[in-house]
């Protein structure tokens, strides 16, 4: 069934409002097929203002229609993430109970099918995220005593290497932690 069926039947249904509910449902979703096609903000808003009751349509509304289209998948995604994080979650206990009484028993297959269950679950929920270390403020001035302390025992030129290879560590750990 096209969108104007839909409109038409819920004109009828629904009154001038769902009818306008629906009109810009299509509207959105048209600018949203024209963008993904690669058409320009422009050249969206050339298209869609032809359509009758939308000869004011310009490139800053084909943008906000877009961005709506975007935020309702984006939503939309999240909470099918979430619903799909929890039926797996329900499918792994479904899982583990099923073999307990034979891993209580001590058979390896079990046991091993049961670890094989944890680490997914352990996966889904997040909980094999690297952990992330902070220096302490006075771990850090111990590091910079014992630097100092470096500086009057090693030659100047190996003292400056330690420093740039600490300097290196350091960027790459700022790198890391942002990613």
């Amino acid at each position: 069934m096209e969108a104007s069926e839909l409109i038409a039947g819920r004109t009828m249904a629904g009154g001038k409002a769902a009818a306008a509910k629906l009109a810009i449902i299509e509207r959105r979703q048209s600018a949203l097929s024209l963008r993904k096609s690669g058409a320009s903000y422009r050249a969206i808003a050339a298209h869609i203002s032809t359509r009758p009751g939308n000869e004011k349509y310009s490139e800053g509304q084909a943008h906000a229609d877009i961005a709506a289209c975007l935020k309702a998948i984006n939503e939309q995604t999240s909470l099918d993430t979430e619903e799909y994080r929890s039926l797996e979650l329900e499918r792994l206990d479904t899982a583990q109970l099923a073999i307990a009484s034979k891993v209580q028993s001590g058979d390896l297959g079990s046991i091993d099918r049961w670890l094989r269950i944890s680490e997914r679950r352990s996966a889904l929920l997040g909980l094999n995220e690297p952990v992330r270390l902070k220096i302490e403020q006075g771990l850090e001035s111990e590091l910079t005593n014992f630097l100092n302390s470096l500086e009057n025992v090693l030659p100047t030129e190996i003292y400056k290497q330690v420093l740039n290879a600490i300097a290196s560590l350091d960027s790459r750990a700022a790198t890391a932690a942002n990613n």
